[in-house]
């Protein structure tokens, strides 16, 4: 991980659910999947924002600590035992399977980027970018429980350029949901972090190739991305890309026509999300520090 960790909190296991919990939650154990009915869904949500419990739980094998009353990644895996992640990973499984980097923009808890590391190779590199400091803490923490040295984490945002910005806390109950477009922040109170091209954070790993990327970063995607298409060596470009694309008319530049004029072609799309692969790619160069 990086450098300068958050100190992480208690060991794993402190704040495994009580059966009280679990039996409300309606399951013994809340890392297996089991839908609640959307009526069950809403109260139960209701309940667990209202409470803000931390919750210890083992999923697939991931030791993770969640707070379901403030992130709905975490709610999702506590109420109903699973997570989008695994099937859109799963998407990208045969490059995973064998590739060397994994880069994960706006990586909140580190779920992605802990599912993405258990379909990888034990030597391939993850490097998780996050810039709220309270998430980063979970995240570093989440990662510790796991073992997961090979996860660089980088506590700060990417954009065109080398500045401070306010990351605006836009729903108290969702922390996944805060960003750096002030219209999309509610009015909400904000935080400044650091904001760095991403070409340049991965030159400092001595990253030159990337297998697959995920960006999910609340409406700053193309503040991301578009500057290191631009400026970027071809040969840093993804082999694989998601994208989410909820906040897709809050943009600044067209992305997605961007991404299409640099060769990459849809291959998976949803309401919130979508997948790119590049038509020419045929996988990835070595990164430097394996040369």
């Amino acid at each position: 991980m990086t450098s300068q960790d958050p100190p992480l909190g208690p060991p794993f296991g402190t704040y495994r659910p009580s059966l009280w919990t679990r039996l409300r939650i309606g399951r013994r154990d809340l890392g297996q999947k089991a839908p609640a009915p959307d009526g069950r869904y809403r109260r139960l949500r209701r309940w667990l924002r209202r409470r803000r419990p931390t919750l210890d739980i083992t999923h697939r094998g991931l030791n993770l600590r969640l707070y379901p009353g403030e992130n709905v990644c975490d709610l999702k895996l506590v109420v109903i035992g699973d997570h989008p992640a695994h099937e859109e990973l799963g998407r990208a499984r045969d490059i995973l399977k064998s590739a060397r980097v994994y880069v994960d923009v706006g990586a909140n808890i580190g779920f992605y980027s802990l599912v993405a590391r258990s379909l990888m190779p034990a030597k391939a590199r993850l490097i998780a970018f996050e810039p709220d400091p309270v998430t980063h803490g979970k995240l570093c923490q989440n990662l510790a429980f796991n073992g997961a040295d090979n996860v660089t984490v980088i506590n700060a945002a990417v954009g065109a350029r080398e500045e401070t910005l306010t990351l605006f806390m836009a729903s108290k109950n969702n922390v996944g949901r805060n960003t750096l477009k002030p219209e999309l922040g509610g009015g909400g109170q904000g935080v400044s972090v650091p904001v760095r091209p991403l070409a340049t954070m991965l030159a400092e790993q001595g990253i030159s190739a990337i297998d697959v990327m995920k960006v999910d970063v609340e409406g700053f995607e193309a503040e991301a991305l578009t500057p290191f298409f631009e400026t970027a060596p071809e040969t840093l470009w993804p082999t694989y890309l998601m994208l989410e694309i909820v906040a897709k008319d809050h943009w600044n530049t067209d992305l997605l026509g961007l991404l299409a004029a640099k060769g990459y072609e849809c291959v998976y799309e949803t309401p919130e999300d979508m997948h790119f692969r590049r038509a020419q790619a045929t996988g990835s160069e070595p990164t430097s520090s394996e040369r």
